[in-house]
């Protein structure tokens, strides 16, 4: 099997599969509740990164360390950046 037909087995089951979801009431009610909590458990990790980068950011900047530099390091824009040193 050559490597390139992989991926496309992958894509005929997944059709399959949710073809036969659509089907069956209850397994649908099942999997968009997986879905949604899935987005739901991954906002939360996103929304906690972000936290954590402002904090780091913010210790940061109160230690001295240039904007262009806190910027550079947390990969937060300079905007962004010059805004919270102006918050603290």
């Amino acid at each position: 099997m050559l490597v390139a037909e992989r991926p496309q087995m992958k894509i005929s089951k997944a059709v399959a599969r949710l073809e036969e979801l659509s089907q069956d009431e209850r397994a649908r009610m099942l999997f968009e509740s997986r879905q949604m909590l899935e987005w739901d458990i991954r906002l939360d990790k996103e929304a906690a990164v972000k936290s954590n980068t402002i904090e780091i950011a913010t210790n940061m900047l109160r230690g001295g360390m240039p904007v262009v530099d806190v910027s550079s390091y947390t990969g937060m824009s300079y905007n962004d950046v010059e805004s919270l040193s102006k918050s603290i």
